[in-house]
């Protein structure tokens, strides 16, 4: 039996478009796409193969499915795109429109990070693919979250 939080070593038993599928002694290990990295993965076969063994921290066990859901990439917490910007609070930066909806607008900024600013803080008509000056308000990188307050529109 695992518990949540526990790190074992684990055999890739499946690898699929959305993620791949680890065995443990009999426990199975699901590990979706964005908990293998936090870099964007194109081609799972390009790093890893099936018999690999690999080390996943657990992250919850759904009963319905009698398999636990993993993580990788939480045993890379230095590599967290989002710690890299915590440097930035306060800061300007530039970045893309990708989302306009009802309470928020999403940009994207560099190193792979998504923010968002919420709707009623603008007052200027935007569209997808304006690039922007935000301020980052604050970050959390254990959520992967990113508040933002809009600067500016690039000129």
């Amino acid at each position: 039996m695992l518990y949540i939080d526990d790190i074992v070593s684990a055999t890739i038993v499946e690898l699929k478009p959305y993620g791949m599928y680890l065995k443990s002694d009999s426990d199975q290990i699901l590990v979706l796409l964005p908990e293998i990295s936090w870099e964007p993965l194109r081609d799972l076969k390009q790093i890893y193969s099936e018999g690999d063994i690999i080390s996943v921290k657990m992250l919850e066990f759904i009963p319905t499915e009698e398999l636990y859901k993993g993580s990788i990439r939480q045993l890379r917490p230095e590599d967290n795109p989002y710690n890299q910007l915590l440097r930035f609070k306060n800061k300007v930066m530039q970045g893309m429109i990708k989302g306009i909806y009802s309470d928020d607008v999403t940009v994207a900024l560099p190193h792979n990070v998504w923010g968002h600013i919420p709707i009623d803080e603008i007052d200027e008509r935007l569209k997808v693919g304006d690039e922007i000056f935000v301020r980052v308000k604050s970050v959390d990188p254990e959520q992967c979250e990113l508040k933002l307050t809009f600067a500016g529109r690039k000129q």
